[in-house]
């Protein structure tokens, strides 16, 4: 959001606009010019709201932005401008790409079930089957359909890395039939929060045709917040795997593997 650009000038104006489009967009805006003293005072304000989806799952933007300036002339050689400018943007992240492809080879490799448990590594014939183990690492996992968090360390998955280096050749999933390309795979939670606050003082004096002199005040602040699926060169945590484990992990197997949790959310502590 950037509206600083439009300074006040020494004529009465107002001016908005309604805007309607594609997505569900909707934007509006409001910009407001008044002299206060002829040739020496003038304030303009701007507004603007935008709110627009995408043709993507779950992906939307909402910005909204106002700024107040103020351009004072006591003299015909000098100039002083002052600007402050509040907004925020909030919406959803999307993914640049589908998502890695660790389904496809093992499915054509016969789509292997485990019920094997503990922290064996994994043998060659499992291999062969194209399953891979997660590591020791904690691994938090939360099904939200049914309100479980797990650890899934230990578990099966799928290896997938035969259909290429990923840091050379990625395999992504090239084929509407698993997964519709308009599939944001960061999902709803993948969110972003921005807000800012800027303010601006500048005084300008003309010494002559050739010189002038200008100093300003310049200060910014503000927040920015990302959740967001951490992806990498690996993709490791934004990729379509099969489950070909049996069941959940008992608490017998590996203390404090399996447990439920009442209400799972991101919490702003922030006022």
């Amino acid at each position: 959001v950037n509206i600083t650009t439009k300074s006040p000038t020494f004529t009465n104006s107002l001016e908005t606009q309604l805007r309607a489009g594609s997505w569900d967009l909707f934007r509006a805006t409001i910009d407001a010019n008044v002299v206060v003293v002829p040739k020496q005072l003038a304030l303009r304000f701007n507004a603007m709201y935008n709110d627009q989806k995408n043709w993507r799952d779950y992906l939307y933007t909402v910005k909204r932005g106002a700024d107040l300036g103020l351009k004072w002339q006591p003299t015909r050689q000098t100039t002083v401008t002052a600007d402050y400018e509040e907004g925020d943007l909030r919406g959803t992240i999307a993914q640049n790409f589908s998502t890695i492809d660790r389904l496809t080879d093992w499915i054509n490799a016969g789509s292997a079930l485990t019920s094997t448990t503990g922290t064996a590594a994994i043998t060659a014939a499992e291999r062969d089957q194209v399953l891979a183990k997660f590591d020791a690492t904690n691994r938090f996992t939360f099904v939200a359909n049914q309100g479980i968090l797990y650890n899934a360390r230990h578990e099966f998955t799928s290896n997938g890395t035969q259909r290429g280096v990923e840091t050379t050749g990625v395999p992504y999933v090239r084929t509407a039939s698993l997964i519709p390309y308009k599939t944001n795979f960061a999902g709803p939670g993948a969110t972003t929060n921005h807000y800012y606050r800027v303010g601006q003082v500048t005084a300008d004096h003309a010494i002559n045709e050739r010189f002038s002199a200008q100093v300003a005040y310049y200060h910014e602040e503000g927040s920015w917040k990302n959740y967001d699926v951490n992806a990498g060169t690996t993709a490791l945590n934004s990729a379509m795997r099969p489950d070909p484990n049996r069941y959940f992990r008992a608490p017998t197997v590996t203390a404090g593997q399996n447990f439920q949790v009442v209400t799972f959310a991101l919490t702003d502590t922030n006022t």
